[in-house]
């Protein structure tokens, strides 16, 4: 009996671990740029109402290439802003800070930058 009991609470347990995981699982944001302009803007709802600078941080070595926008309410507008002679695929992430300083929540950000539309501007389908 001790067994079984044990058992059931080790599957509780992990049934627990992985609802909480899940609630923090990062949300991907998709922008894309051609020849090097600045990407339509997209808008992210923040889980803590009343933003301020000190509730968001960029990080990631290509966090250059992303730009906030704007901020209000519970609201961030992020673009991607790659150089003009850059293709590819950059990455950064968009973390909410509460005023204790922990991450609330993160958004995983991917930009991808073509020379254009069509035709052999396009990346190959590999690397999107």
């Amino acid at each position: 009996m001790y067994t079984f009991k044990k058992k059931i609470l080790l599957i509780i347990g992990a049934l627990v671990t992985i609802g909480f995981a899940n609630a923090q699982t990062p949300q991907i944001v998709a922008l894309s740029s051609v020849n090097g302009s600045l990407s339509k803007p997209r808008t992210i709802v923040s889980p803590l109402p009343g933003l301020k600078a000190s509730n968001l941080n960029l990080t990631g070595a290509d966090r250059e290439s992303f730009k906030i926008i704007s901020f209000a309410n519970n609201k961030v507008v992020i673009a991607f802003n790659p150089t003009s002679d850059f293709v590819g695929i950059e990455r950064s992430r968009l973390n909410i800070i509460n005023r204790s300083g922990k991450v609330v929540k993160t958004y995983i950000l991917n930009g991808l930058a073509t020379n254009g539309l069509e035709g052999e501007h396009e990346p190959p389908l590999s690397s999107v």
